[in-house]
């Protein structure tokens, strides 16, 4: 058949997190044709994938190549530069199809392609679609307005096949209506199922612990919204606030760090509420506990205009979340009935949403979907919807 004669570039030059998780879900679930499918990474993935027992088509970035990209910090113009990488590897292998994992880093490299390597088709994954940004003021639609005309930027080559936006079923039907293409598509975030057998006891030792457990979970940085969580804290009577441990989970960025230390000690002293940090990477197996431990997940990030994967281990877990209301968490929580929306801004919006929990005001409702999330976000799907879509484009 003439499609099996495409060979397909999977390139990806980060490791951290969901893109160890998605490249390892993609190895899992390659179509029976997988000896087209190319992948170049990362070389601190490859303990990880040796493991799983991946390394057939695997190639990783040598040392030149890694000195080339951490000779640039600006992201987008370090993706120019990677054609250098790219372009030599795509002609050596004969690749058809490049699939970009974290298309923001690759707008203008996308367009130069146009120009570098004709009849190239360009897929990816685009983790921060325009859609949903704000527009509540001038530096909002500034911003706004140039994430949208960085897409169409990328769109004026003609081969870009499809892109994908994680979680969203609105933003590629309105994206793709206003730009008169097809190309954007949504994308499943997939849900890795975790353990919580293990016990951790040492993990959240406590010999009293208070009855109600909020998790702050993940890397760490301003995104979190700490300031704002720690001052609805604050504005809690001190009975409530003695009932409550929050749970700060996660590897700090390192520009957070200084600010971090100075709310938790000023936090620490004035609040009557147990706050205990892990600030470290957990496995998943702690994961598990943590999740299976607490009592609601706090997600009300001032960014919340694309997906989160804490959502589906909240929902695995059938924990409640508080998440922003606006953008894609918003949508997300509220059509499955995941918790509760509050503005992000406002700690009281914050602190009125964590007292109705303790005052068991806000519970898990009948409209709960938790179990109908997971199901629409196996990894499964993740990677058979990536497979279907570039499988269908003829080789040029």
């Amino acid at each position: 058949m003439q499609q099996s004669s495409q060979n397909i570039l999977f390139y990806d030059t980060d490791w951290n997190g969901h893109h160890a998780e998605f490249i390892l879900h993609l190895l899992h679930y390659q179509p029976s044709n997988h000896q087209n499918y190319i992948f170049l990474l990362h070389p601190n993935l490859q303990p990880l994938l040796k493991k799983e027992g991946f390394t057939s088509n695997i190639y990783y970035l040598t040392p030149q190549d890694l000195a080339l990209l951490d000779s640039y910090t600006h992201p987008q113009l370090r993706g120019i530069q990677e054609r250098k990488i790219l372009l030599p590897f795509i002609k050596k292998h004969h690749i058809s199809h490049l699939f970009l994992l974290y298309m923001e880093y690759y707008v203008f490299l996308i367009f130069i392609l146009k120009f570098l390597k004709k009849g190239l088709h360009i897929s990816g994954i685009q983790f921060m679609p325009y859609y949903w940004f704000p527009s509540h003021s001038l530096k909002a639609k500034l911003r706004k307005h140039w994430h949208k005309f960085k897409t169409q930027l990328a769109l004026i080559n003609q081969n870009v096949s499809s892109i994908f936006i994680l979680n969203d079923k609105t933003a590629p039907k309105a994206i793709n209506k206003a730009l008169n293409r097809h190309t954007y598509q949504y994308l499943p975030d997939p849900v890795n199922m975790i353990s919580s057998a293990t016990d951790f006891k040492n993990l959240l030792k406590k010999n009293m612990p208070p009855p109600y457990r909020l998790l702050v979970f993940g890397h760490i940085s301003p995104k979190k919204n700490l300031d704002a969580i720690l001052n609805a804290l604050a504005l809690l009577e001190k009975p409530l606030q003695q009932k409550i441990q929050l749970l700060i989970v996660g590897q700090v960025d390192k520009t957070y760090q200084t600010h971090l230390n100075i709310i938790l000690k000023k936090s620490t002293t004035s609040l009557k509420v147990d706050i205990k940090t892990i600030q470290r990477y957990v496995s998943k197996e702690e994961m598990g506990y943590i999740f299976k431990n607490i009592n609601c997940l706090l997600v009300p990030y001032l960014d919340g205009f694309k997906s989160s994967g804490q959502i589906g281990l909240a929902a695995q877990f059938q924990k409640l979340v508080i998440a922003p209301n606006s953008g894609l968490m918003s949508r997300l929580v509220q059509d499955y009935g995941l918790g509760k929306c509050v503005n992000p801004s406002e700690a009281y919006d914050i602190a009125n949403a964590i007292k109705e929990l303790i005052l068991q005001k806000f519970q898990l409702s009948p409209s709960y979907q938790g179990a109908e999330y997971i199901n629409e976000r196996q990894p499964n799907a993740f990677a058979h919807t990536i497979y279907q879509a570039i499988s269908d484009i003829p080789p040029s």
